[in-house]
């Protein structure tokens, strides 16, 4: 029996479920759009007649759908319709494929459904309240799973990162690596906060969840909050970087696209509980990027 289907297996955290799949011995096959992956097959999420005929013709016991629109937040707030047909219709398709097969169904959300206003971190049952259209239709996203299915995990969680050369949409770790191999000047906002959370342990939670059979809504995000422009240092430190390639931004820009909350914490200890898990440091998240730049040096 076919255990894994992973939706959007070229991404970071799509190629981090993968090879967890291949350590563990485990079966898997993954999908992608429009990047071509050698182990993977193409299907668009957006119809619901493909993404029925494919998910049970396959049968798998787990769905993970990790797929993400290119352009993250700005897109979103620009082209509605488009995030609205990935980011909820193509999830309510994968989740209705899901139920008739009896399968689990892992869901990829965001601290976006948050306004940042809270003075301390959020919990699972905190009322969401985003600021921007990719938060909202996250926010919608969740109820229908939690409205229809049984068999759902919904993950929240911020500022992914890894060591991903193949990328066309680098995270931040990938995208600051790049500009500093150039020698460019990158511009870095202090006056945003996050979880660094390392894409690793991403799916390993995933993975651990499915097989324990618990359902249910986590937040999953690294331990340490701190603004970008404090972690950007560190990695440039890790990648052997000089310091001088940032430019602090203090300010919030003028043109935005998608209005941003300036600090949102998520409170990690429901998942820490649930499964005993003790997520990556910082230093060990990127520790494992450097190893693994060198290694494919």
């Amino acid at each position: 029996m076919l255990q894994y289907l992973i939706i959007g297996c070229n991404g970071l955290i799509g190629r981090k479920l993968s090879s967890l799949c291949e350590k563990n011995g485990v079966s898997w096959i993954g999908t992608f759009n429009k990047r071509n992956e050698t182990e993977g097959f193409c299907l668009d999420i957006t119809s619901e007649t493909d993404v029925r005929g494919f998910i049970l013709e396959r049968k798998p016991r787990y769905i993970v759908h990790c797929a993400n629109l290119s352009g993250g937040a700005n897109f979103c707030e620009k082209n509605r319709h488009e995030a609205e047909k990935f980011h909820l219709h193509a999830t309510q398709f994968i989740g209705r494929a899901a139920k008739e097969i009896d399968a689990t169904l892992v869901f990829y959300s965001s601290d976006y459904v948050f306004d940042g206003k809270k003075n301390s971190p959020y919990c699972e049952n905190d009322e969401p309240n985003p600021l921007n259209y990719y938060g909202k239709i996250k926010v919608e996203a969740e109820n229908w799973l939690k409205g229809t299915l049984e068999k759902y995990v919904i993950l929240r969680t911020t500022n992914v990162y890894g060591w991903d050369p193949k990328t066309v949409t680098p995270n931040f770790l990938m995208g600051l690596y790049r500009k500093a191999q150039e020698n460019t000047e990158c511009a870095v906002p202090s006056y945003l906060w996050g979880n660094p959370t390392y894409a690793g342990d991403l799916a390993e939670i995933a993975v651990t969840l499915c097989e324990k059979e618990i359902h249910g809504l986590f937040h999953t995000v690294g331990d340490v909050n701190l603004n970008r422009y404090e972690w950007a240092k560190m990695i440039l430190s890790k990648f052997n970087f000089t310091n001088e390639l940032l430019a602090e931004q203090k300010k919030i820009q003028e043109k935005i696209e998608a209005p941003r909350p300036s600090a949102i914490i998520l409170d990690n200890s429901l998942l820490k509980k649930v499964l005993n898990f003790n997520f990556k440091s910082i230093d060990e998240g990127l520790e494992i990027c450097f190893a693994e730049r060198i290694s494919a040096s």
